[in-house]
């Protein structure tokens, strides 16, 4: 005899009508629920890489970084976030869209922190290439700089991408790297702060 009303498990059955769904047992169907459950509460990290050209030096340092230094420096940038329900978080080509404005300000340029009045007269007076930061340009400062950038060119994207963190890499050479990470903070339209 059939039952008048089918148990939970089969009320959410898929929307197709394969026969196979409904010889499963109870405890398969109970697992492909958990595991339907499971990827649509999943989060995902991507990465897109990025490599540019520069010099840069630190005059306050005791060490060789005081003098001015180039670097074939290499990027990293990963976003963290919920994925869309294709199971993708976001196109490599809107994060190269918003990050290749900086990454080709900093191209075959010195790296010049604000105060280093010196150095950035010296590149003025020859007319060479300089990209100002407001710190120094440090592998640390450079992560921290590419992932302020990218929240704020790029908030309106991180929002509707549910992106909810940022994780950036700067590696000087293969062994010497940063990495700076933080949460993602959505500006609203009404100019508040909320974290995604």
């Amino acid at each position: 005899m059939r039952a008048k009303h089918p148990p939970d498990d089969v009320v959410n059955a898929p929307a197709h009508t394969d026969r196979a769904w409904w010889r499963m047992s109870a405890p398969a169907r109970r697992a492909y629920h958990a595991a339907k459950d499971l990827w649509q509460s999943t989060t995902m990290k991507v990465a897109k890489q990025f490599t540019w050209e520069a010099a840069h030096r630190l005059p306050w340092h005791s060490g060789a970084c005081k003098s001015l230094h180039g670097h074939s420096y290499k990027m990293t940038v990963e976003l963290e976030g919920e994925p869309d329900e294709r199971g993708m978080l976001i196109d490599f080509k809107e994060i190269k869209k918003i990050l290749a404005p900086l990454v080709e300000d900093w191209d075959h340029a010195t790296l010049v922190a604000e105060d280093d009045i010196d150095l950035r007269y010296a590149l003025e007076e020859l007319g060479s290439r300089l990209a100002l930061l407001p710190y120094d340009s440090t592998a640390e400062n450079l992560s921290r700089y590419a992932a302020e950038y990218l929240m704020k060119q790029g908030n309106e994207m991180l929002r509707t991408r549910k992106v909810h963190n940022i994780t950036v890499t700067v590696r000087e050479t293969e062994t010497c790297y940063a990495t700076f990470a933080c949460p993602v903070i959505i500006v609203e339209r009404k100019g508040l702060f909320a974290k995604a």
